[in-house]
């Protein structure tokens, strides 16, 4: 048969608030405080019992219903706050939230979906990591990407600092020569020696006809070579667009 139920509830109100309903254990002096354990009763058919915690709701206008708050225990000394954690029904802890970190883990599949705007901020770096050997990547959806650092900068003497993950650059050379080339180099922090850096011709120079014939990359910067294959001198600088793929 069907065991009884318990109904603890403050009273009714028809003029004012209701009154509120506290549940907890005392403070402990030399020990701590005891556990309030909330649980639902095994059974032997059918599905297992749920538990429900519902903020208030309420029917007037422009105003929001209650909230649900969950808060884990603060401590004595920095950091050592206690962690909120959520299990599944297997006991594995697959949602972690401490003072420092808040960890995430699932045996099979993540979804994380918004109908508008998604937004990931991080301080110093975000990192996406594919731990399988038969991963096939990070799939974008075929989805336009923006949002890359973009710098622009033009060429003194032979070089030009750039830090940033793409650009344009300007020459300095207006006339570079029929057949002749000459050595560019970027500054970049984001180049590394494993890099690859991409670099095309975005503007050509008036006349001539130049090319990128090489880019090696280096810590820190990148060596671009570019040659005047026309059959006439340049008589205007030209633009160089690059892009830094960093391993």
């Amino acid at each position: 048969g069907v065991s009884g139920k318990l109904v603890f509830s403050s009273g009714t109100s028809k003029d004012g608030n209701s009154g509120a309903l506290y549940l907890g254990s005392g403070a402990a002096t030399g020990g701590r405080g005891g556990l309030v354990a909330l649980t639902v009763g095994t059974g032997t058919s059918g599905a297992g019992g749920s538990i429900y915690v519902n903020g208030g709701e309420t029917t007037a206008t422009s105003k929001y219903g209650g909230g649900v708050y969950i808060k884990a225990g603060a401590a004595g000394s920095s950091s050592y706050g206690g962690s909120t954690i959520v299990y599944t029904g297997d006991g594995t802890a697959r949602l972690t939230i401490s003072d420092s970190t808040i960890a995430l883990s699932s045996p099979s599949t993540v979804s994380l979906t918004a109908s508008t705007t998604m937004t990931l901020t991080a301080s110093t770096a975000i990192t996406f990591a594919l731990t399988s050997g038969s991963a096939t990547g990070i799939d974008l959806n075929s989805i336009f990407t923006t949002g890359y650092e973009y710098t622009t900068g033009t060429i003194s003497g032979s070089s030009v600092t750039m830090n940033s993950q793409t650009g344009r650059i300007t020459s300095a050379t207006t006339t570079l020569a029929a057949g002749a080339s000459e050595t560019l180099t970027l500054t970049n922090s984001r180049i590394t020696a494993a890099s690859v850096v991409l670099v095309n011709v975005q503007t050509r120079c008036t006349a001539g006809y130049v090319v990128v014939a090489n880019t090696v990359a280096s810590s820190g910067s990148a060596s671009i070579v570019v040659a005047n294959l026309g059959v006439a001198a340049c008589s205007t600088s030209y633009t160089l667009g690059f892009f830094v793929a960093a391993s």
